[in-house]
């Protein structure tokens, strides 16, 4: 009895060896008999899986996760039996066996690990940018050497800004978690806490972006506050701010705009020169802001930031002595009739001042509604009339 159990580890040990040689075989770069890139796989964070990135026409057209089982290997949903003769993959599906072969000019790369050395895998993530297959990443710093924020771009249209920060061994962005890492120099892989795999390539090598730091320079800062506008990507949708001085050099109004340009609200601003920090709508108070490049970050009392880019267009330069200041006076009203005898809007609401004399008038507020007709019914808001 004790020979068979003997015999029977020394089976398991030799076919776990032989699967744990066969795995490690498989990660490289596998091409077609034309000679073309098809298949490389990439060893993920266990044994037995992966990222396998798949060519075609000599280009990358898609990036997907694998496992490995004995013999088989699955590919998101799909499952293939395989196997590896000397420098041939031979991939079997539904009867049907394809043959690729091992591409010997690939080049062996040199890993940075996340846990192992952090600053140094940072100092890779920040200097390059990254791309998927649709979309492209870039890692901006921030306050910090392990903070900052990170834009998602596709089809050259910003598709989310969000903060990204490193302690603990732990990496974050926005709301994901990654517990390990792996960067090279063509790619970065990292997995989260759930075991799903984000894998993007190495793009263009990115040089530090300009910074004003409101500590260390407010006569810089303020001045590129107010000037051009602000944008908040926002569920697939854009939100739009303008910060101009209206009640001084430091202080005025954040004037905010939907996905249309249409104008929504407005809230105060101001730069506190005795806590340095600049405040918006009395209560958010944020203790530090930088201008990066295209990036405002602001950095609230608890350290959160709260991130803007600035729109691909000319920049117009704005300061307190633009403003036209209109002294009321009945004594001479014609200026003053002149700015506001227009139609206004804010917040779905039109309004209109209209004269009787050069004195008095009636205020109009408007209200708009959608309508529509459908069958014999008039909906008008949420109204229904049928005669």
């Amino acid at each position: 009895m004790k020979k068979q159990l003997t015999l029977l580890l020394l089976l398991t040990n030799f076919l776990f060896a032989n699967f744990l040689f066969a795995q490690n075989d498989l990660y490289d770069l596998w091409i077609d008999q034309g000679k073309q890139p098809k298949y490389e796989f990439i060893q993920g964070f266990n044994p037995n899986k992966g990222v396998v990135i798949i060519y075609d026409n000599n280009a990358i057209s898609g990036i997907k996760s694998f496992t490995l089982d004995a013999n088989e290997i699955t590919i998101s949903y799909e499952t293939y039996k395989y196997s590896i003769k000397g420098k041939k993959l031979l991939l079997t599906d539904y009867g049907e066996t394809k043959t690729f072969s091992r591409d010997a000019k690939k080049e062996k790369l040199k890993l940075i690990d996340f846990k192992r050395n952090n600053k140094l895998f940072i100092q890779n993530m920040l200097s390059a940018s990254w791309k998927s297959s649709s979309q492209s990443y870039l890692f901006i710093p921030g306050f910090s050497n392990n903070t900052g924020i990170y834009h998602i771009i596709e089809e050259e249209e910003t598709k989310k800004i969000e903060t990204w920060g490193s302690a603990n061994d732990i990496l974050k962005l926005g709301d994901s978690t990654y517990i390990e890492g792996k960067i090279s120099k063509k790619y970065i892989m990292l997995l989260s806490d759930d075991e799903t795999i984000l894998y993007l390539n190495r793009g263009e090598k990115r040089k530090p972006l300009e910074k004003i730091e409101l500590k260390e320079s407010k006569e810089k800062f303020v001045p590129e506050l107010i000037s051009g506008r602000w944008m908040i990507p926002y569920y697939g949708e854009k939100n739009y701010y303008k910060f101009r001085p209206i009640f001084g050099d430091l202080s005025g109004l954040r004037f905010s705009y939907d996905n249309t340009q249409k104008y929504t609200s407005a809230s105060k601003w101001e730069y506190s020169p005795e806590t340095g920090e600049i405040i918006i709508d009395d209560y958010n108070k944020y203790k530090n802001a930088q201008i990066k490049g295209n990036y405002l970050l602001l950095l609230s009392e608890d350290d959160e930031v709260t991130a803007y880019e600035r729109p691909k267009e000319d920049i117009k330069k704005f300061s307190f002595s633009d403003l036209n200041t209109i002294k009321v006076s009945e004594k001479n009203t014609s200026d003053l009739k002149k700015l506001i005898e227009r139609q206004w809007f804010r917040s779905g609401e039109f309004y209109q001042f209209v004269f009787e004399d050069a004195r008095t008038g009636y205020f109009h507020k408007f209200s708009t509604k959608p309508f529509s007709i459908t069958g014999n019914k008039l909906h008008l808001g949420s109204d229904e009339y049928e005669d």
